[in-house]
């Protein structure tokens, strides 16, 4: 089972947290309010966070490293701490 490198925590699974785009046709209603029908959905997902369950600490911003993470292969995911403090350092 993966451990996850910021909380020692074993784990088997992991939060993604993405914004996700969805079509809908908004018309007036006969009360004056609006109504929303549903038409189209896209499957792809924009600006991935793939966390820790337990700690909640962003582990991976693509699903490929979470795939391989979660079946347990070898991955630098320290190499994805140290960016994430070098971006954190150099500000906005």
């Amino acid at each position: 089972m993966p451990i996850c490198p910021k909380c020692g925590k074993d784990i088997n699974t992991l939060l993604l947290h993405a914004k996700q785009t969805q079509t809908f046709i908004v018309s007036l209603e006969e009360d004056g309010k609006l109504g929303y029908l549903w038409t189209d959905a896209s499957w792809g997902f924009e600006n991935e966070e793939y966390a820790c369950p337990e700690c909640g600490e962003t582990l991976f911003t693509n699903d490929i490293d979470a795939t391989d993470f979660l079946m347990g292969n070898d991955i630098d995911v320290m190499e994805f701490f140290m960016e994430k403090k070098r971006k954190k350092l150099e500000g906005p």
